[in-house]
């Protein structure tokens, strides 16, 4: 069974971006003039944007239900293997 890659919700990519944006302007305004700040931002935001177009990203909350699967399978192969191991016994 093949199993499609995560279809990228590009507003929660795009609130990502923005918010490393904010983050670095407010860090670095002080420092840079507005302008080349401006520009450098504007510059980085694209290469963050091609970067992370890249990526097969996912929110938690579909992480943490794929963790929570992956647990319930290990369990699973844990209580076969042992059951496996009765019978083999016998």
């Amino acid at each position: 069974m093949t199993q499609e890659p995560p279809q990228q919700d590009p507003s929660h990519q795009e609130t990502i971006v923005t918010d490393l944006m904010n983050r670095l302007r407010d860090q670095l305004s002080s420092a840079i003039p507005s302008q080349t700040l401006d520009a450098a931002l504007d510059q980085a935001r694209r290469v963050l944007h091609q970067g992370l177009a890249e990526f097969d990203l996912v929110s938690r909350q579909e992480l943490d239900a794929h963790l929570k699967t992956l647990a319930q399978l290990q369990q699973t192969v844990e209580r076969l293997e042992r059951r496996i191991g009765e019978l083999e016994s016998q």
